[in-house]
């Protein structure tokens, strides 16, 4: 799968797993101060999440969905066609065959669809907010995250 293409209205292209972008990004690409980019999400012009831990206190950590990001239009309110779970499952890989119940995502891959640090996810694990499954085999392989705490993580976490 390709990267996004550029066009006039969305100059940058974006990477096809880049799936939930700060919201900080969205602000440098349209130019929009902070306050009008948080109220675009608290009114459900884009679909937002919030990524804060207990650590960052009452300070939001807001990542837009993509899909809100490649669509937006000054003055024009988008409403994603799909509804808020299909939204979510896009924002985690796919899970196959295998049952959600079992399924689960690396820490890395979720860092990297999320657009946050791999600390971050680290943080929402020790805070009890995702939930990692099994011991790692080695210090330097990835936490397994149980598929479905990272997707209800998210379903508490728009912004609407």
């Amino acid at each position: 799968m390709n990267a996004t293409a550029a066009t006039p209205a969305n100059p940058i292209r974006l990477h096809p797993r880049r799936l939930l972008l700060p919201l900080e990004f969205f602000e440098v690409l349209t130019g929009l101060d902070p306050e009008k980019a948080r109220s675009l999400c608290e009114d459900g012009s884009l679909t937002a999440f919030n990524l804060a831990t207990a650590v960052d206190g009452k300070r939001a950590k807001l990542h837009v969905c993509r899909e809100s990001v490649e669509r937006y239009e000054p003055g024009h309110t988008f409403k994603p066609n799909a509804c808020l779970d299909e939204i979510i499952a896009k924002t985690l890989p796919a899970i196959g065959s295998a049952s959600a119940s079992t399924a689960t995502v690396g820490a890395t891959e979720l860092a990297f669809r999320w657009c946050c640090s791999s600390e971050r996810i680290v943080s929402l694990v020790r805070a009890g907010e995702l939930r990692a499954v099994g011991k790692r085999p080695s210090p330097k392989a990835t936490r397994r995250i149980a598929y479905l705490s990272a997707f209800n993580f998210l379903k508490g976490r728009v912004l609407i």
